[in-house]
């Protein structure tokens, strides 16, 4: 029962830092983008920094959740860390964004 117990606040726990983790990815995002106006109404031109404007692309997370579910099916969990598969799913997501930026 305790092990039971254990599990569920871990999967909280969990739970709270996915969700606190795109907040906190919404938020960033929304501050790069006005600095970004800020820069823009100063006369500095960033449309060739293909970075910012990646960073500035919101994170498309049911993609991401999408993929890792995949990837969890493929592999066997046991034998790869969910950490580890989260990581490639999500360097593999973000490799592979197109940039489609409003313009500034």
């Amino acid at each position: 029962i305790s092990q039971n117990r254990t599990g569920k606040v871990d999967e909280l726990r969990e739970e709270i830092d996915y969700q606190l983790g795109i907040i906190a990815e919404q938020e960033v995002t929304k501050l790069l983008y006005i600095v970004a106006k800020i820069a823009e109404k100063n006369g500095i031109d960033l449309s060739k920094d293909i970075v910012l404007q990646e960073m500035l692309r919101p994170t498309n997370t049911d993609t991401i959740g999408k993929s890792l579910e995949r990837q969890i099916e493929k592999y066997d969990s046991s034998i790869i860390p969910l950490k580890q598969t989260l990581s490639k799913v999500l360097n593999k997501e973000i490799l592979n964004k197109e940039i489609n930026l409003p313009s500034l």
